[in-house]
């Protein structure tokens, strides 16, 4: 994908983002399907696994598609891509950066969670229904069950960001030096 000036690009905003990250829920959407069938006729070993697959997984789609395309396949679908703030086609490092909150954030529940799960009981554990395993997983995480919560500050956070700079960059943005562009601005 060839670089762009910064005086032609049109910086994309909410709607096309949200658009984006739709698509992109919807094509993960079976992957959850399949990651909560398993997590819940697991026992401890195996769902820790699973898990930790499956959070990997969603991370490497994000940091891959970007990489590669400057686009997930949502971005695809809206029209906007991922540039640099000069316009220039974005790194690995980029991408990482840009998803470093996120995997952070992941990483400290996925190790809280695996040392949980290795930890407890088998026989309670395959008692529980999966409710009953996710909340007391959320009550003895590091968070206190708060983990939700702290990931709708983050997710708030960067709304806010959005909508109050001309360029429309969310925190990862800022983290990463890139802006999301529309890309019929390329043409």
């Amino acid at each position: 994908m060839a670089p762009m000036s910064a005086a032609c690009m049109t910086y994309a905003g909410i709607g096309p983002r949200t658009s984006a990250l739709l698509v992109d829920a919807l094509v993960f959407a079976p992957v959850l399907a399949i990651f909560i069938i398993l997590f819940d006729r697991l026992q401890t070993v195996p769902a820790m696994l699973v898990y930790m697959g499956y959070g990997a997984l969603g991370g490497a789609y994000d940091i891959y598609f970007l990489t590669r395309w400057g686009q997930t396949l949502g971005k695809m679908a809206a029209n906007i891509r991922v540039a640099r703030l000069d316009g220039s086609v974005i790194t690995f490092r980029h991408a990482l950066l840009r998803n470093s909150v996120e995997i952070t954030l992941w990483m400290v529940q996925t190790v809280s969670i695996a040392y949980l799960l290795a930890s407890w009981p088998e026989p309670e554990w395959s008692a529980m229904s999966m409710a009953d395993q996710r909340r007391r997983l959320a009550e003895r995480g590091p968070f206190g069950g708060n983990f939700e919560l702290i990931s709708y500050l983050w997710i708030g956070s960067e709304l806010i960001v959005l909508l109050f700079n001309k360029k429309r960059r969310a925190l990862h943005d800022f983290i990463a030096g890139t802006v999301v562009v529309r890309i019929e601005a390329e043409k």
